[in-house]
């Protein structure tokens, strides 16, 4: 309580909770006055607690990332293995690339964001970054999961191994810090060197006719020249 007021006399003891002392004149209050100061005591969870919590949100992102990994298995198992071909392939590459998307691409976002004509594109960029980021988790899944298989199971079972590591690792203290950047730089890097190399907004320029083992650029006409 902030403040107390008597008005009249107490004919009995007074009892109050407060941070402050109560002013109350002696002769209003027939018997003993008591201040009790609040608890402020914070509650700490026990050990057991705190490793029941942890065990529950492990158990947690173990069925969330089992079930995407499961999903990317048997939806997408070509665009898993590109993408992690081109990881194994490059992977000092990827990190650079990772790095610097994942340092200069929100900054570049914000900058446009303040704007009033380039908001709209910053939105845009916003968007795909975070679906880049979210999807760098199953294919650093299925990217520990063939480091560990060795490619002697399919999809799904290279999916979901990885991605039961994975989840364990992530909820290490500190390592799993470290595993979610290496993680997130690892995959974007991974993500954007394959759709560099597929070049989709590029397609009709990119059809070759190949003799040799060389590739014949296409004519407009759709037939290369030889």
């Amino acid at each position: 309580m902030d403040r107390l007021t008597v008005a009249g006399t107490i004919g009995g003891d007074v009892v109050y909770v407060s941070d402050h002392t109560a002013q109350m004149r002696a002769d209003h209050v027939d018997g003993s006055v008591q201040h009790v100061h609040p608890n402020r005591t914070t509650y700490r969870p026990t050990a057991g607690e705190a490793f029941a919590s942890w065990l529950v949100g492990l158990l947690y992102a173990l069925v969330a990332l089992g079930l995407i990994t499961l999903a990317a298995g048997l939806l997408v198992p070509r665009q898993l293995t590109r993408v992690t071909d081109r990881l194994r392939a490059a992977p000092w590459r990827a990190a650079l690339v990772g790095f610097v998307t994942a340092v200069a691409a929100p900054l570049a976002l914000l900058l446009l964001l303040v704007t009033v004509i380039g908001a709209p594109l910053a939105l845009t960029g916003l968007l795909v970054l975070l679906v880049l980021t979210l999807a760098a988790f199953p294919y650093g899944a299925f990217m520990i999961g063939r480091l560990i298989l060795r490619g002697r199971r399919g999809p799904v079972v290279t999916a979901l191994l990885g991605g039961a590591v994975l989840v364990v690792a992530l909820h290490i203290p500190v390592l799993g810090v470290l595993v979610t950047v290496v993680t997130i730089v690892l995959g974007l890097g991974a993500q954007l060197l394959d759709i560099a190399d597929a070049r989709p907004w590029d397609r009709a320029g990119r059809r070759t006719d190949v003799r040799g083992g060389e590739g014949i650029p296409a004519t407009p006409g759709g037939a290369g020249r030889i």
